[in-house]
C-alpha cells in the first residue's frame, strides 16, 4: 500500500529509504482506515517513524490548508525504554526540521517560477519561455495572457 502522503513527505521518505518496512506498511493500512493502531514489532523495525511520519503528514496538510491550531494535535505512546532514549527524540526533531526545510524550498521554488514566468511574458523572452516550458510551466495560463477585462 502506498500511503496518501503529501508529495513533500513522499519525496522526503523516498530520498532516505528504499521503501516502508513491513511494520510501517501494515501500520499505515490500519492508520489510513482511521483505526486506532498498535504496531508491535522488534526494535529498529520502523514503528516510531510509521507513527510520526503519518502524524507529520497530517500536520503539514493542515498547515498548508491554514487549519493548524496552536494546540496538541498528536499523542504518541511509546514503550518506556524508548521514552528514555534521547536519540529517538533527536531523530524525530531532525526529520521535522528536514521536512520544514523542504516545504520552505518548495514555496521558494513556486515563487521563483511565478516571477520568472511573469518576466518571460512581460519581456517576451523566448529563451526563458522555452526553459520554463521544458520545465513543465504552462505559460498559456499566465495572467499576462488573459484577455483584458472591459
Amino acid at each position: 500500500m502506498k500511503p496518501p502522503f503529501h508529495p513533500l513527505v513522499q519525496r522526503w521518505f523516498a530520498e532516505r529509504f528504499q521503501g516502508p518496512t513491513p511494520a510501517q506498511a501494515q501500520g499505515w493500512v490500519s492508520i489510513a482506515a482511521g483505526k486506532s493502531t498498535l504496531i508491535a514489532a522488534p526494535t529498529g523495525s520502523g514503528k516510531t517513524l510509521a507513527a510520526f511520519l503519518w502524524s507529520i503528514d497530517r500536520l503539514i496538510k493542515r498547515a498548508l490548508e491554514g487549519g493548524l491550531d496552536e494546540q496538541t494535535s498528536v499523542v504518541y505512546v511509546s514503550p518506556l525504554k524508548a521514552l528514555g532514549n534521547q536519540s529517538i527524540q533527536a531523530e524525530v526533531s531532525e526529520r521535522q526540521q528536514e521536512i520544514a526545510q523542504t516545504m520552505q524550498l518548495e514555496t521558494l521554488n513556486r515563487q521563483l517560477v511565478t516571477v520568472l514566468a511573469s518576466l518571460a511574458m512581460k519581456t517576451n523572452d523566448e529563451q526563458l519561455k522555452k526553459i520554463l516550458a521544458e520545465s513543465g510551466v504552462n505559460l498559456g495560463n499566465a495572467p499576462e495572457n488573459a484577455p483584458a477585462k472591459k
